[in-house]
This record gives structure tokens, C-alpha cells and sequence, in this order.
């Protein structure tokens, strides 16, 4: 008996962008001084297939440190979703992780060896969002807080830029259809 043909879920020449923010907002819980963060995925254009907003699980000492943890929860994501377009023959390009910290961004960026014996207090989680730059999964990329629709996902905005991202949560752009 033959094999059956492969499912084909998309079929294009060029490849699938995918699109991931990811942002926090430091110390943000009157309660427990635990940050507020989250990310966003997305193809272009579309509305996101995939989002998540939480408390970090322990307290963060600082900006740097919040967002670093976040865009490793992003980190995670993006290996699933790489995985899954992988293991479904969907043709793909890197995946993009925004980020608005540019501490955060400069360190991930940073093609420096990163593990060395001074600088093992850092965590794992802090660590896998590098390991994951080293490995190609996520290409990150600087953006203006402004333009960043995490944003939404770790405070209250105020009404121009809900709007805004409220279009871009619901639609895929920055206006309604």
C-alpha cells in the first residue's frame, strides 16, 4: 500500500513570518512586587494565534531582569511554534522576537560568548532566551515602546494607544477593516 501524501497546510513560495512581542512592566504588583508580563504571536498582518499575560514567579531586581524573564516565556513559545511548522512542512523563516528594553535587547543581541563562570548567578530562564538567539530560533529586533501591542499586556494604557492595540489584537493592523 502506498503512503499517503503529507498534509499541506499553506502553500507558498515565500515563508511564513511569525512575529512575537514581548513586554513587562517592573514591580507592578502592589502585593507581592512581582512583575506583570507577557507576550503576543502573530503572522503578518493577522490577528495574534497565540498570546499570554502573568506575574513572573519570583521578584524581579530589576527592568532588565523582568524583561529578560518574559522574552524567555516568549523564548518558549517560539520553540513550540518552530516545531510544530517544522513537523508540519510548513515552509518558515526565523522568528521574530520585539522587544522594547534596550538593556534586555543588547544583551540578547550580543553575539559574545554569554556562559562563563562570572556571570552563574544569572538564571536559567534568563539564560534560555540567549540560547535560543545562539541557536537561530528567534532573531530579536529593538522597537519603540509605542509600537509595541505587549504593551497591552502588562498595564493600563491610555485611550489612543488601547485603541490602537485593541485594532491590532482584533484585526492585525492598526485600523479596523
Amino acid at each position: 500500500m502506498k503512503d499517503p501524501d503529507p498534509i499541506v497546510c499553506r502553500k507558498s513560495a515565500s515563508p511564513l513570518a511569525i512575529t512575537i512581542e514581548t513586554d513587562s512592566s517592573f514591580n507592578s504588583d502592589i502585593d507581592s512586587s512581582k512583575s506583570q508580563g507577557g507576550y503576543i504571536a502573530s503572522t503578518t498582518d493577522n490577528p495574534p494565534f497565540t498570546s499570554a499575560s502573568f506575574l513572573s514567579k519570583t521578584v524581579k531586581t530589576s527592568t532588565y531582569q523582568a524583561e529578560k524573564s518574559f522574552a524567555a516565556e516568549a523564548c518558549k513559545t517560539a520553540c513550540y511554534i518552530e516545531q510544530l511548522l517544522n513537523n508540519l512542512n510548513v515552509n518558515h523563516g526565523k522568528i521574530t522576537l520585539k522587544i522594547d528594553n534596550n538593556a534586555a535587547f543588547m544583551d540578547l543581541a550580543c553575539s559574545l560568548t554569554k556562559f562563563t563562570k562570572q556571570n552563574k548567578h544569572f538564571t536559567v530562564q534568563e539564560k534560555f532566551a540567549e540560547q535560543c538567539v545562539d541557536d537561530g530560533t528567534v532573531v530579536p529586533v529593538k522597537v519603540p515602546g509605542a509600537d509595541l501591542t505587549a504593551d497591552a499586556m502588562t498595564k493600563i494604557l491610555p485611550a489612543p494607544a488601547f485603541r490602537k492595540c485593541h485594532n491590532v489584537l482584533h484585526y492585525g493592523t492598526h485600523s479596523p477593516p
